[in-house]
């Protein structure tokens, strides 16, 4: 996968998972929930196998994370 140059996205460290690294991070839940309907679409094992519902997700993994990890099983 080519890197897509500057920006928040890093290249994914191994088949299976990617993280991205994003400057600067969502501040409020209503920053992060948009973030997470998308990260629900892009991978929803992140939201559904982790903290269980967006709203959940977009608090506890979203507001305040520099560092977005994604797997898919």
């Amino acid at each position: 996968m080519p890197s897509p140059g500057p920006g928040p996205w890093s290249r994914p460290r191994c088949g299976a998972a990617a993280r991205s690294r994003l400057r600067p991070p969502p501040r409020t839940l209503a920053e992060a929930l948009p973030v997470a309907a998308e990260h629900l679409a892009f991978c929803p094992d992140s939201v559904w196998q982790g903290s269980g519902t967006v709203r959940d997700y977009a608090a506890e993994a979203l507001v305040g994370a520099a560092h977005w990890s994604f797997w898919w099983d």
